[in-house]
């Protein structure tokens, strides 16, 4: 239910402008960095990211090259040397450039 109503693109994010228009800037730029967005629970970190990643990727592309795993997971060794090596050392066949792991 939550998903439903969660915001599909920067624009409709309702957060500090000078972040998105930062965020934005790099997407335009084609020069995303590595990012660490942090603070409080319930204040846009992975929404912003979500909204992110979709105007990166289509629809389609998306499954391939976004992997978002869960805080309560286990964040040990294991986690890098499995999923998180495997998913980023695929290539895909959709899109060149990068793929995004989200440590949410």
């Amino acid at each position: 239910m939550v998903e439903k109503y969660r915001p599909q693109t920067l624009n409709d994010l309702i957060s500090h402008q000078d972040i998105l228009s930062t965020i934005q800037k790099f997407i335009n730029e084609d020069r995303l960095p590595h990012l660490l967005l942090y603070g409080p629970p319930g204040t846009g970190k992975t929404s912003t990211i979500l909204a992110c990643a979709k105007q990166l990727y289509k629809d389609k592309e998306f499954g391939s090259m976004v992997l978002e795993l869960n805080a309560s997971d286990d964040r040990g060794i294991d986690i890098i040397r499995g999923p998180i090596l495997s998913f980023a050392s695929t290539r895909t066949i959709f899109k060149k450039g990068f793929k995004l792991v989200i440590l949410d």
